[in-house]
């Protein structure tokens, strides 16, 4: 199972830590914004939205997400290429794409992610003999459980 967690060992500080700082954020929002009420609640309901899919994510064993690291490194490339081809041009650059429910999004910051994610499912295989190659995927199994 994806979500096999066991909630004893959660670090729940963390949780605490990353709401203290979003209210810290939320006030100083509050004051620069002469207490505007829609960019408070514009503010609170990323916190909220982003606070529940951290959790989520949280409770994901991310070592099963690398069986998935072709089709995540697929995602990127089609969202690159998404942006290339419909994105929204802001300040000079090409880097927004719009959609319908959830708005404006960057999908860079996605696509970060996911490389990652397809950097260690990639170096985690015990086939990889590409020399220098090899050596740089030593750094990622550092981490590695196994």
């Amino acid at each position: 199972m994806l979500f096999d967690y066991n909630f004893k060992r959660y670090n729940f500080r963390i949780l605490i830590y990353v709401i203290l700082l979003s209210g810290i954020g939320v006030m100083a929002i509050w004051s620069a914004t002469n207490q505007d009420r829609s960019m408070i609640a514009k503010q609170i309901f990323g916190i909220i939205l982003g606070l529940i899919l951290a959790i989520c994510l949280s409770l994901v064993d991310y070592t099963r997400l690398l069986s998935l690291h072709v089709l995540i490194y697929g995602a990127c490339v089609v969202f690159l290429a998404a942006v290339l081809l419909m994105g929204r041009t802001a300040g000079g650059a090409t880097r927004w794409l719009i959609l319908p429910v959830i708005g404006a999004i960057q999908p860079a910051e996605f696509v970060k992610i996911g490389l990652l994610v397809d950097g260690k499912g990639t170096c985690s295989r015990s086939d990889i003999r590409f020399g220098l190659f090899k050596g740089f995927c030593h750094g990622f199994r550092v981490t590695d459980s196994r």
